[in-house]
């Protein structure tokens, strides 16, 4: 389901998202390859949103805060991108 779709906005599907990755089994690391690939662009359906964002920040794997600071240094001049990363 796409985020935008969700009723409760980015918010709650991210850290829906967020506690699958946080099971840590299979599910769970499928989850997050799924979003990385869809943040990455690399996913046949999933899109970079806000959801991944709030989901790799907000489960416990280190690996999810560290592909979110390499976000961040690599948008410094694609402001779209950093609006999707950082939107108050």
């Amino acid at each position: 389901m796409a985020a935008h779709a969700w009723p409760f906005g980015h918010s709650c599907i991210g850290k829906l998202l967020a506690s699958a990755i946080d099971e840590n089994d299979a599910r769970g690391r499928r989850v997050f390859d799924v979003l990385l690939s869809s943040a990455n662009g690399e996913h046949e359906i999933g899109q970079m949103s806000r959801h991944v964002v709030t989901a790799l920040l907000t489960a416990e794997r280190k690996e999810g805060w560290e592909f979110v600071e390499k976000l961040l240094l690599a948008a410094q001049r694609e402001e779209g991108l950093r609006q999707t990363i950082w939107r108050p």
